[in-house]
């Protein structure tokens, strides 16, 4: 799990190994959810770790052939109403399809801002109407905003952090400089400009 830590957010979410991903068949009734994740990683070499709150007594009809994992994975799932999180190439977790968890496994990056020819609270100020984020902070003294929210969010927030902050007059798009790191605060993932 600590892995995750190291990943830039320009890298994207982990995916499966490309030798775990050939075609299942699979042929169950009335069988518990846990038998049935237990076949799918005999038969594929994939490992699936179960959120404390999924019931592995849930009973599952299934008849499946020749599928992707992803496919099998995604009907497994939304049957159920559970969630699935790639952690590593071979390791999948199974969770609750509940607001509550998607907000406790979803992956969030921070990201920062140093503004040159902009005051960070006017952008703070413009950013926080335009984008409706809550976690955004701007810092003064440094002259930068910090926003966290998950990768996807940020990249629509940095063109129009870019675009707002030309906009507050910043000479051009290299006058908002921008570092990124995960939330475990582990590792400085990168500086783009």
């Amino acid at each position: 799990l600590d892995s995750a830590a190291g990943r830039s957010a320009e890298a994207g979410p982990p995916t499966l190994k490309a030798s775990l991903r050939k075609p299942v068949s699979l042929n169950f009734r009335d069988a518990n959810l846990k038998a049935v994740f237990e076949a799918l990683s005999r038969s594929t070499g994939i490992n699936f770790v179960f959120d404390r709150e999924v019931k592995p007594d849930i009973k599952v009809t299934l008849s499946i052939a020749n599928l992707s994992i992803d496919d099998v994975l995604g009907v497994l799932t939304v049957t159920n109403q559970l969630e699935r999180k790639v952690l590593n190439d071979n390791t999948v977790l199974i969770y609750p399809n509940t607001a509550a968890k998607q907000k406790d496994y979803l992956e969030l990056t921070v990201k920062t801002f140093y503004l040159a020819n902009a005051e960070a609270k006017a952008v703070f100020t413009m950013l926080k109407t335009v984008l409706k984020t809550k976690d955004l902070y701007a810092d003064e003294k440094l002259n930068s905003l910090t926003i966290r929210d998950t990768a996807a969010a940020i990249a629509l927030h940095c063109g129009s952090a870019q675009r707002v902050g030309a906009a507050a007059g910043c000479a051009s798009a290299r006058a908002v400089r921008s570092a990124t790191k995960s939330t475990t605060g582990a590792a400085t993932l990168g500086v783009t400009r």
